[in-house]
């Protein structure tokens, strides 16, 4: 259900696609938890546009209602979309579906703002996200400033209008040759390193480059794309987090309280992503807890995990606790239950998980 986007609010955008139905879609992509946090954090105030670029007709006149009601504006972009993966027939052969409309996205919203001729600054959420401050507030914090997280796209403050126009120049050589140009990026590596710091910024991408968030990085660390300086960013009243999981220890310790499931880290953290592997560890963090195995100091001692780069793994004693987990009830979870478990009683939950990776990460 597509309804007029305001331009006179703070214009957040995000994608989404679906496969396989409206059921698996709301399993694992949770925007009802994305629109209701956005709420609860008291986020009336902006316009929230979620461009469906595949898999519209897929869903129920009433879960786009409630979307609605829920502040958010969706819009089906699939026919303009598919133009645009026309373009780019090397990405769609070599990359998943999930992976192709991960780098096409960028497009998809550079080519839908220019149609409604909305110019100005934007952000980017990705839709698995909980919201935890207002996004006007956010908005605010950020507005001039151009950069995506530490990492990665879950947030992208867009002010720069030539953000846009490199990113889709870039894809295009990316396109022409994938191999080539992903060689290029490895041997900028050691340089982009060398940038990281100073950029907010985290060159973690491989070679051949394998998703949009590698190619962002190494963009932003080549100086490529435009990104505003750490000194810039870690001056504002936010502290932004783009995995839980590499949380660094010397941080203070995440805290949160009983208004609106505020969360802190020293400064107020606006949201919390759980994109791979940090949703991979919530949902066994969970199933173990519910045997209270989080809760006893020797259990907790066994319940590790390493974090290196783009690689995750938990240890093999954690590994055999949450089977054991399973086997006495406790299932698997969906993004959405997780985040919905995560979320509820104002995030405590959350805040107790959040402060258990804090510890481990000291540790190590």
């Amino acid at each position: 259900m597509e309804s007029d986007v305001t331009t006179k609010a703070p214009l957040f955008i995000t994608s989404a696609w679906a496969a396989g139905g409206e059921e698996r879609f709301r399993a694992n992509v949770p925007l009802e938890t994305l629109g209701r946090s956005i709420e609860n954090a008291g986020g009336a105030k902006v316009s929230v546009a979620v461009l469906v670029i595949e898999g519209f007709p897929l869903f129920s006149p009433a879960f786009l209602e409630k979307l609605s009601s829920l502040g958010l504006t969706v819009i089906d972009y699939g026919k303009p979309f598919a133009e645009i993966a026309k373009r780019f027939p090397r990405i769609g052969s070599r990359y998943s579906p999930y992976e192709r409309n991960c780098f096409l996205r960028w497009l998809a919203f550079k080519n839908w703002l220019a149609e409604k001729s909305m110019g100005g600054q934007v952000w980017h959420i990705d839709a698995d996200m909980s919201i935890h401050a207002p996004l006007e507030q956010i908005a605010e914090d950020t507005r001039g400033k151009t950069f995506m997280t530490d990492g990665g796209p879950a947030f992208v403050s867009i002010a720069n209008p030539d953000w846009f126009t490199i990113y889709e120049r870039e894809l295009e050589s990316f396109e022409k040759d994938i191999g080539g140009y992903s060689a290029k990026a490895a041997a900028a590596k050691e340089q982009c390193l060398a940038n990281d710091y100073g950029l907010f910024n985290r060159s973690d991408y491989r070679n051949p480059l394998g998703s949009d968030q590698d190619l962002l990085e190494y963009l932003v660390s080549s100086r490529t794309l435009p990104q505003s300086q750490r000194t810039e960013i870690e001056c504002l009243p936010f502290r932004f987090i783009e995995n839980p999981m590499v949380m660094a220890g010397n941080i203070p310790p995440i805290r949160g309280d009983n208004r609106g499931g505020i969360i802190s880290g020293g400064k107020r953290v606006p949201f919390i992503h759980y994109q791979g592997y940090f949703y991979d560890f919530a949902k066994i963090y969970l199933a173990l807890d519910r045997l209270a195995l989080t809760r006893l100091p020797g259990a907790r001692k066994l319940i590790t995990f390493k974090v290196g780069g783009v690689r995750y793994h938990v240890s093999r004693p954690t590994r055999f606790l949450w089977r054991a987990a399973r086997l006495l009830g406790s299932k698997d979870l969906s993004k959405l239950e997780t985040i919905e478990r995560l979320y509820r009683d104002n995030g405590r939950m959350l805040m107790e998980l959040l402060r258990f990776i804090q510890r481990q990460r000291s540790q190590i």
